[in-house]
């Protein structure tokens, strides 16, 4: 005697679909269409930025800003073209001493305090938002859950679809930026996806 689906150990019944509310229907829009459009289109803020090699270019490239707007009746998309300069970010935008850098790039061991860095406040990739440098360093802290570039690298794709530069055999530099606003979390950055307030500022 067969068994009736519905006794069948693991299987769930099929529930009634559920209305989904503009609002969710456009957050998971704007992540699918944003996810789908890199490494072609990068999220950087508000903006979508061009190109694969976005983070290692220093002139204009092309952006554009994608807004997504859905009611009960419709869905618009627009799209507005605009060019930017997003330029690799360099250590002495955050106001840190000459003698200071010289240092850093000769030890590997070298740590960059707080005290150290006059232009502390930064934007990190991909949202921009705002947070403060604690220190600079070569090494990734022991309590970050990833362990080599490599796996910035991987989480970076496949969470954002963003491909972050090669390691070109420089020594690789990360930032431990502090942020106010998500519990006052302390979180590991590579300067490669972090730009001084100022920097930004006068572009």
């Amino acid at each position: 005697m067969g068994a009736s689906p519905n006794n069948v150990s693991g299987v769930r019944p099929v529930e009634d679909p559920q209305r989904v509310i503009p609002v969710i229907l456009q957050n998971c829009l704007s992540y699918s269409l944003t996810a789908r459009l890199a490494p072609a289109w990068n999220k950087t803020g508000h903006l979508l930025v061009q190109g694969r090699e976005f983070l290692s270019q220093r002139g204009k490239q092309s952006a554009i800003v994608l807004n997504i707007n859905v009611t009960e009746t419709q869905v618009c998309l627009s799209i507005d073209a605009c060019t930017i300069r997003l330029p690799p970010p360099e250590l002495r935008e955050f106001g840190i001493s000459p003698s200071i850098i010289k240092d850093f790039d000769n030890h590997k061991n070298a740590v960059i305090e707080g005290h150290s860095i006059l232009n502390k406040w930064c934007y990190v990739l991909p949202s921009m938002k705002m947070g403060k440098i604690v220190c600079i360093l070569h090494t990734i802290p022991p309590d970050c859950p990833f362990h080599s570039y490599e796996d910035f690298q991987m989480h970076w794709d496949n969470l954002y679809g963003y491909k972050l530069p090669e390691d070109c055999g420089d020594i690789e530099i990360y930032c431990s930026i502090y942020f106010k606003m998500i519990g006052g979390k302390i979180l590991t950055y590579p300067l490669r996806t972090t730009w001084s307030r100022h920097s930004l500022a006068a572009l």
